[in-house]
Formats: structure tokens, sequence, C-alpha cells
């Protein structure tokens, strides 16, 4: 014990830390909330909408769209 301008200190062992086993707690919490709402986020957006997959389709989308002209006479060539 030491006397301080008087006033009385006493020294105290230093309390069992329980903050650990709180953070944890609430860490989990927090990262399940997180994760609950990603999934919901991902099932009101993407997994809802199916798309059919066609080999056209998809080479259309990397390769641009193929199309095929056909050559047309004009009115002039025609009564040529």
């Amino acid at each position: 014990m030491r006397v301080k301008n008087g006033i009385l200190l006493v020294h105290q062992k230093p309390l069992k830390q329980t903050h650990s086993s709180s953070y944890s707690r609430e860490i989990m919490i927090a990262l399940l909330v997180k994760f609950l709402l990603l999934g919901g986020l991902w099932w009101l957006f993407f997994a809802g909408h199916k798309q059919p997959v066609d080999e056209a389709i998809i080479a259309g989308k990397l390769f641009g769209e193929q199309r095929t002209f056909t050559h047309s006479q004009t009115p002039q060539e025609r009564h040529s």
C-alpha cells in the first residue's frame, strides 16, 4: 500500500480478461450477419434469373454476331 497525497492506494490483482471471449462472440455474430446478407443479395439478384445456354448465343457474345449477307439486286440491275 502506498500513500499519495493523503489517499490510500491499494494494489489489486488484474481482473481476469473475459474480453477475448466476448470479442470472439461479437466477431462471429458479425460474420454470420454478413454471410446471411451476402447470401440474400446473391439469391435476390442471381439465383432466379437463369438464361438458356446455347452455342450460337455464346459464340455471338464472344466473337460478335456473324451475319450472313445476301446480295440483292437493285431495281436497275433487274431490268438490265
